[in-house]
């Protein structure tokens, strides 16, 4: 991120300040020199920075032949250009469309700060720790349901188990048909999409018997809808 460049800046700033008084002093002996950490000079190092690695690139581009208005450059850190992105945001803000959310961010340990998508290097041989979470039912059911209010959950599976504590719905579909599965060594029920409970059977070590065999899981003959769901 350019803010750690810009404060590695900073840092070649405070030990040429540090030397050029060690040699005034003549004694040998190198004061402490405080690096400046106002924001406003972590902006201007940040700009700095920005504005020869630009003239750089530019010139390496003109060099290629590739073409462009180089006397009209585009930066975003133009005045001009945040007005423009400021008023964009005024505009959005009237129609309602800007709220306060949720979201996971992907923040880098090593560089103390939060990284963008583009930023992101993947392992390809990395395998994705996933979990089944059952969340229970609130509020009213349908009638199929009823009996076993207050004891059904659904059953989701994820890959991204860190943004469970930000959930708040389950996403459900009207086109599917779902099941309500009941273990014989627990009073809970589960509701799993129906074409998924061979699978989720096998996953969690035992064995589906929709004959009804109490020895097994037993799937209650409730044919559910999503859409009755609410």
């Amino acid at each position: 991120p350019i803010e750690l460049m810009a404060m590695k800046e900073l840092e070649k700033i405070r030990k040429k300040q540090e030397k050029k008084l060690a040699k005034s002093n003549g004694d040998g002996e190198t004061p402490l020199v405080e690096i400046p950490r106002e924001d406003v000079d972590v902006r201007t190092s940040a700009a700095t920075y920005a504005k020869r690695q630009i003239t750089g690139q530019m010139n390496d581009f003109q060099k290629f032949g590739v073409m462009g208005e180089w006397e009209k450059p585009y930066f975003t850190m133009d005045a001009s250009y945040e007005a423009v992105q400021l008023e964009v945001f005024h505009t959005m803000y009237q129609k309602g469309l800007i709220f306060r959310g949720k979201k996971p961010v992907y923040w880098s340990p090593s560089s103390i700060t939060a990284l963008a998508e583009a930023e992101l290097e993947y392992k390809d041989d990395h395998e994705s720790k996933s979990v089944y979470v059952s969340f229970p039912l609130r509020g009213s059911l349908p009638s199929a349901l009823e009996p076993y209010a207050g004891s059904i959950s659904a059953l989701i599976w994820t890959t991204t188990p860190w943004t469970l504590p930000s959930n708040r719905a389950v996403c459900i579909r009207n086109d599917i048909e779902y099941s309500l599965v009941h273990y014989n060594d627990s009073k809970k029920y589960v509701l799993i999409a129906t074409e998924l409970l061979e699978s989720v059977s096998a996953i969690v070590g035992k064995e589906q018997d929709q004959e009804g065999d109490e020895e097994g899981t037993r799937v209650l003959p409730v044919p559910v809808t999503v859409a009755t769901i609410k």
